[in-house]
């Protein structure tokens, strides 16, 4: 009883962690999310069964919380992220609310450290303290986590004015225990013409705990990545010229980088596949999924294939990545009339990342481009590429008619390159660092307009 706050906080974690298990071992979290579970366990017979130890667990969290820190720490992030598993579908905006902020506690202090400090803004006082409200709803402790679930829920039905109608806020978060939970935010428009806001929850489940978001996407990431930053290493002037002179030391070298491109590739899809391709999944985190499907299916027939090169943005295609190439010109005799500056230019268009032949020579870059060119024509024909290209332009110059994805990612998932995903191929999406970042943005756009392309 009279055990520190820490201590008991831990405490009535660890008990809420073996309810947890039991909850699961029960089949109690497929009854509690039910209509919202992506899981490739097995359905279970007969009667769902009651949610004796979800209940259980879910007391102790909301225990635990109540004695926890700031919500930027390990801790109550992986507090928040139980309750919300625990919680599930029904109570919506409380469960949105855990998820949300359980991600971006630390960028979140940060602006309100600087709202702490004098400030000679343009903008009218009344416009600063509503945006200060904004990032204190989710850590204000003068306040206990029932006020601020209704400070959330006043928020967002205040924001039914401004947020835009094709928009969706997307979180993502992983829980302790292995469950990603997806928590939706867009506006609906009602029969009589109002607007509101609705938030929706939903959960992804592995059979075996052993196999779960980490070991099968993020730690062969991690191992991708260190890959590519081995093999990166170093790569100055000096040792291009005594390393890599040889044409078949250069064409081993872009083997292994090709190999690093395709196995990155394949683990996108093999995320698509197994972790984010059903359809729940996809209304989750895609605006107007219906009507950009629509849009495509008016296209010609899409080639599915795609190149991930130094985990950049979302790349299109592999045929729209050529779609300015001539390959008729991928002959070095006529490569050696372009410049080196035309060189590199033509080496970005093709997906190459600047910081690979930022310092090689003219005739590196010419063989650099030859090989991109030659993979290029080997994958695809330029008629292919006429005939699949998407229409980027109204993404590119942004409309606010124009469906967005804004993602919210936490920790663990913000190195995951979602934007690369076939899912989301043509689809506008961004990131923000937690959602007071969206609603401040558009407060500051005086509520009613938005220029994307400010």
């Amino acid at each position: 009883r009279n055990a520190p706050e820490k201590c008991c906080a831990q405490a009535h974690y660890e008990l809420g962690l073996i309810a947890l298990e039991n909850a699961r071992a029960h089949g109690e979290l497929q009854t509690l999310w039910h209509d919202y579970l992506v899981t490739n366990c097995e359905a279970r017979d007969g009667e769902y069964p009651p949610l004796q130890y979800t209940l259980e667990a879910r007391s102790h969290f909301q225990r635990a919380l109540c004695q926890a820190g700031p919500s930027a720490t390990k801790f109550t992030k992986d507090v928040l992220r139980c309750l919300a598993l625990t919680t599930g579908p029904e109570d919506t905006d409380a469960t949105s609310f855990f998820i949300h902020a359980s991600i971006g506690g630390n960028s979140r202090a940060t602006v309100l450290d600087i709202f702490s400090e004098p400030s000679e803004a343009d903008c009218s006082q009344e416009l600063q303290d509503n945006v200060k409200t904004l990032f204190q709803m989710f850590d204000d402790e003068r306040i206990d986590f029932t006020q601020r679930i209704q400070s959330f829920q006043s928020i967002l039905n205040d924001s039914a004015s401004f947020l835009l109608d094709n928009w969706t806020v997307s979180s993502v978060a992983i829980c302790p225990t292995g469950e990603i939970v997806v928590s939706s935010i867009r506006k609906k428009v009602m029969r009589e013409g109002n607007a509101i806001i609705k938030t929706s929850n939903v959960c992804i489940m592995q059979r075996d705990q052993k196999h779960n978001v980490h070991s099968d996407l993020l730690i062969p990431l991690d191992q991708i990545i260190d890959r590519s930053q081995r093999q990166l290493h170093g790569m100055t002037e000096e040792a291009q010229t005594e390393q890599y002179n040889e044409e078949s030391v250069r064409r081993k070298w872009w083997s292994e980088r090709h190999k690093i491109d395709d196995d990155l590739c394949s683990l996108l899809k093999f995320a698509e596949a197994e972790y984010f391709g059903s359809d729940v999944i996809k209304d989750a985190l895609i605006s107007n999924l219906a009507v950009i499907e629509g849009r495509q299916h008016e296209s010609p027939g899409e080639d599915d294939s795609s190149e991930c090169s130094d985990f950049g943005p979302a790349p299109a295609r592999l045929a729209s990545r050529f779609e300015q190439v001539e390959i008729e010109e991928s002959d070095n005799d006529s490569l050696k009339k372009l410049t080196v500056a035309a060189l590199k230019e033509r080496l970005k268009s093709v997906g190459v990342a600047s910081a690979v032949f930022q310092k090689m020579r003219k005739a590196e870059l010419i063989d650099l481009l030859a090989a991109e060119l030659e993979r290029a024509s080997e994958d695809t024909s330029m008629d292919r590429v006429q005939e699949t290209s998407i229409d980027m332009s109204s993404i590119e110059h942004g409309s606010s008619e124009e469906p967005c994805t804004i993602l919210i990612l936490d920790e663990h998932l913000q190195r995951f390159p979602f934007e690369s995903m076939d899912m989301f191929a043509g689809k506008a999406v961004t990131r923000v660092p937690s959602l007071p970042f969206v609603f401040a943005t558009l407060m500051e756009s005086e509520s009613l307009s938005v220029d994307p392309d400010r």
